[in-house]
């Protein structure tokens, strides 16, 4: 038989620990790898399940990726592993905050207060949700003021709500239809372009473009928005038939173009 060392003859290392992996993930995060960092902390929770910090961290890296349904339900799970801790609520509060939820989110940093008093990031969260749940209060106003066809008193209404709330689609979207209504041509695609900064991902933007461009005569310069609206909601019937009467107006611009 073979002496004994002393050593552990086992040449596999050992598992990794549930902090290793919360450090890697740190690490991947600073190092702006958000794919990265959400694989190790998910690592890290296959060992420790209720990790509160590890939750926490894989909360705020899925609402780094716009991942916000996601993020609220590891908010969510942090609250259950650590009641007493606030950054958990502020997880869930940011998570409803940036799913629009304004009201819902409030009640998430209410209660992460009444555990923490003195956290400043929940006082923050707080006050931001208070300006959303007051920003989603005009934006039904403004739609009332659509539907009667008053338009500059909607575009009032959703203005005065993308101040308050300047992370929303959905504000500056209505925002752009309405300036589109009212011919303010400038203003309605700035609107758009904001709805493409704040949500590039969702067809609304570059929809909105497209409808202010083709609206003001520019259908040619229009085509690609609808084309990138269309991608981004493939089959949409509304988008599909603005796309192709976009077209065949651009088409009869160039044949009289040519005429001329």
């Amino acid at each position: 038989s073979t002496q004994s060392t002393g050593k552990i003859e086992n040449p596999r290392k050992p598992m990794t620990s549930a902090l290793e992996f919360k450090e890697k993930g740190n690490a991947a995060l600073k190092a702006k790898d958000l794919e990265g960092a959400l694989k190790h902390f998910t690592d890290g929770l296959a060992i420790e399940p209720t990790n509160a910090v590890l939750l926490s961290n894989r909360s705020a890296t899925h609402a780094s990726l716009g991942q916000y349904d996601k993020a609220l339900e590891d908010g969510e799970a942090a609250i259950a592993a650590k009641p007493d801790w606030g950054k958990a609520y502020s997880r869930k509060g940011l998570a409803l905050f940036m799913l629009g939820r304004g009201e819902d989110s409030l009640e998430a940093y209410k209660a992460g207060l009444a555990v923490d008093p003195d956290n400043a990031a929940l006082k923050g969260g707080a006050e931001s949700a208070e300006k959303l749940v007051k920003a989603t209060e005009l934006t039904v106003l403004g739609e009332e003021f659509m539907s009667k066809r008053k338009f500059q008193a909607a575009c009032d209404y959703f203005k005065q709500a993308t101040e308050l709330a300047p992370h929303s689609r959905l504000f500056w979207s209505n925002l752009s239809e309405a300036h589109c209504k009212l011919s303010q041509f400038v203003n309605a695609i700035s609107a758009a372009e904001k709805t493409m900064q704040v949500a590039p991902s969702w067809h609304r933007g570059p929809q909105r473009k497209a409808e202010a461009l083709a609206a003001s005569g520019r259908q040619e310069e229009a085509l690609p928005f609808y084309a990138r609206a269309l991608a981004l909601s493939p089959g949409n019937a509304g988008i599909t038939k603005a796309f192709n009467q976009c077209q065949i107006e651009a088409q009869n611009q160039r044949r009289r173009a040519a005429y001329e």
